[in-house]
């Protein structure tokens, strides 16, 4: 499932089949509560790519009183 889902979205559709299923069979599919922080701006790090499949996100500034900067529903 995942994999199907991935080549359909913009980077990985460019990537080749092989390199989908290989980042397919290595990522964790992760549940979060409404209003749970997942990362924090500025954590250099951590490496991982968040695809969101179900629900929205928000992506704040916390720079700037947390400042909407964007918002998106899967």
């Amino acid at each position: 499932m995942l994999e199907e889902t991935l080549a359909e979205l913009i980077p990985f559709l460019f990537l080749p089949a092989e390199a989908r299923a290989a980042l397919a069979s290595g990522a964790q599919i992760v549940r979060h509560e409404a209003g749970e922080l997942v990362i924090t701006q500025g954590d250099t790090e951590d490496r991982r790519v968040f695809v969101v499949l179900e629900g929205s996100v928000e992506a704040l500034d916390d720079r700037r009183s947390n400042c909407l900067l964007y918002t998106s529903d899967a």
